[in-house]
């Protein structure tokens, strides 16, 4: 941890509790080893950090409000990222976040797995504001 971290970066939001201790799970740093039938476009990197995140409700559900909250990265590559959260998240839902350079992005969950007793692992790809993936051409308009 550099002098100018603060402490609540490499603290782990309540209820989230990842397999193994805090210490180990910031640990982790560099690229992920591949496995020969991964399919992904992009090499992921261990990313671990603590950031703020808007979670929107499913569907966009107008009876329901964002939820302001962190959320834990675990791997990032170019076209999305792998957080941890307390509550499950659900596919198609969409996330705020902003990352330690200061710039908003979007996320949708493409998918979500119970780790452990208020502690989900979800696989998140990075959007634009209007739906689109960064793998896609941005629409005209």
């Amino acid at each position: 941890m550099t002098e100018t971290q603060t402490e609540t970066e490499n603290t782990l939001p309540v209820n989230v509790n990842p397999v193994g201790t805090e210490h180990e799970f910031f640990a982790k740093t560099g690229p992920l080893p591949i496995a020969w039938e991964d399919g992904r476009r992009f090499p992921r990197f261990h990313f671990r950090s603590c950031i703020e995140a808007v979670v929107y409700p499913p569907d966009n559900d107008p009876s329901q409000e964002p939820l302001a909250c962190q959320v834990l990265t675990r791997d990032i590559s170019r076209g999305g990222m792998q957080i941890l959260h307390k509550a499950q998240l659900f596919p198609g839902q969409n996330l705020d976040v902003v990352l330690q350079d200061g710039m908003p992005r979007r996320l949708e969950v493409m998918w979500c797995r119970r780790l452990g007793s208020s502690c989900y692992s979800a696989g998140c790809r990075f959007v634009r504001t209007d739906g689109s993936s960064f793998d896609e051409e941005p629409s005209a308009g």
